[in-house]
């Protein structure tokens, strides 16, 4: 593989005055061309270039490349077939990765708009499709905009939350579209979104970026004066809705973007199956599940979290819910917050509960983590279902690790299950939610998998 700059003068200029090349932050953002010029690219090495040309896989991995010319490291580039006669289409290119060093932005080989105008266009398409879920006539304003690989944009994930937006970028060549003002000219011009931002926080703080050898930041990109406390701040926290709920969202200290919003059907689930019952909600973060069940008429909720800001919210939460009317007026009294260590609580607890909800965070961040974190699901599972009703409990099995593959995590919870000696009758996979909708060209998007169960004891 071979990184080195074009040989042209006049190409070398046109690619560098480009926001997809990492140079200077001033560049102007719309002067990069994709066209097809021979002088630079990146070139497949024959007999690997089905997954990318054929099937549509947006990753370009460092052992599939035969020749990289790229005028610096973060550019976008056409890809080429081996034979050098096929133009497949475009992505960003980071020769410093060890082994994801390509992301397609395009797979159009005929392409001749620049790199700015493909994101542009890229970030229109999939406001368009979150346009079509009308979501706020379903009572939620905080739903997902842009979903990295699924919207043809590898890397950078947006979030709504009312009138703010939390950006990611996981990749070289993402930051510079945001350095540049893309990103944000493109939500922000978008009938979904125009005149109704207030806000725009970056938050790219992805496990990728050390494989980019890039460094977290986070900073506001567009903030409202009324709510600065200081030159550069905004509002740490915002109030959105969802499902007819207001919850507050920590946007600068929270996990993620603030909010687990992939989660939002299966919270739907829990209030389906809440009436009544004694419901156990682990690594409860800020109280989605907790919300949803005592909307449901859960008769009690436990919540367990090692963090101490998030149970604070969690119980800001409640009293939100209460406030709005949202929550019957006695939630805060059937609502308890733990503030506890998983492994902890689990080894002490001795009651007994009608719907658990595991949910842990991601336990295998790479290949060679599979089998620990297997481990750790069966641990987890296993002590959490101790913990079930002998009457019958409804539980919840989350993974958001996506090195683990359904199947193994499906095998995992089995385990715990004949482990314990309880019948497990299989109730539902996961339910999707729709705005994080994933490319059938990656299928590693689908990272979030669940498993509901009905757990009885063995004589039932």
């Amino acid at each position: 593989m071979i990184l080195r700059r074009p040989l042209t003068r006049s190409i070398a200029s046109d690619v560098l005055s480009s926001s997809s090349c990492v140079q200077d932050k001033d560049i102007s953002p719309r002067t990069s061309s994709t066209s097809n010029k021979r002088d630079f690219g990146v070139i497949l090495k024959k007999g690997r270039e089905f997954p990318i040309a054929t099937m549509r896989h947006p990753w370009i991995f460092s052992g599939a490349v035969d020749r990289m010319e790229v005028p610096s490291n973060g550019c976008v580039v056409p890809v080429f077939d081996s034979a050098r006669k096929q133009c497949i289409g475009h992505g960003m290119f980071n020769a410093s990765c060890k082994s994801l060093v390509g992301r397609m932005l395009s797979f159009d080989g005929a392409c001749q708009a620049s790199a700015d105008d493909i994101v542009f266009q890229n970030i229109q398409k999939a406001c368009d499709f979150r346009s079509t879920l009308k979501l706020e006539d379903f009572g939620t304003n905080c739903y997902r905009i842009v979903n990295s690989e699924a919207d043809d944009l590898s890397s950078l994930v947006v979030d709504r939350y009312g009138d703010h937006l939390v950006v990611q970028s996981g990749s070289l060549g993402m930051d510079a579209f945001i350095d540049s003002g893309v990103v944000q000219r493109s939500l922000l011009s978008h009938p979904l979104l125009k005149g109704s931002v207030k806000q725009i926080y970056e938050k790219s703080t992805a496990g990728s970026r050390d494989q980019e050898g890039i460094l977290p930041r986070s900073r506001w990109l567009l903030r409202d004066p009324s709510t600065a406390s200081g030159p550069e701040d905004g509002a740490a926290e915002t109030i959105v809705t969802e499902s007819g709920i207001q919850m507050i969202v920590p946007l600068t200290a929270g996990q993620k973007t603030g909010m687990f919003l992939d989660q939002r059907n299966m919270r739907r689930f829990v209030r389906e199956h809440a009436r009544g019952k004694r419901v156990l909600n682990l690594c409860a973060y800020t109280g989605g599940f907790t919300l949803y069940a005592l909307q449901g008429g859960a008769s009690s909720v436990v919540s367990v979290d090692a963090s101490e800001l998030s149970l604070s919210v969690l119980k800001r939460n409640v009293q939100l819910g209460m406030q709005t009317g949202a929550l019957p007026t006695d939630a805060e009294s059937r609502s308890v917050a733990v503030q506890d260590d998983l492994w902890k609580f689990l080894g002490r607890e001795t009651g007994r509960y009608d719907v658990i909800i595991l949910d842990p965070p991601k336990l295998a961040s790479k290949p060679s983590d599979v089998h620990r974190a297997l481990k750790a699901y069966g641990e987890a599972n296993r002590l959490a279902m101790r913990l079930a009703a002998d009457s019958g409990c409804l539980f919840v099995s989350c993974s958001c690790s996506y090195f683990v593959s359904p199947l193994d995590f499906e095998r995992t919870v089995v385990s715990a299950a004949l482990a314990v000696r309880k019948q497990a009758r299989l109730v539902q996979n996961h339910r999707h939610a729709e705005d994080h909708a994933t490319s059938l060209f990656h299928p590693e998007g689908r990272y979030l998998k669940s498993i509901s169960i009905f757990l009885t004891s063995s004589a039932s």
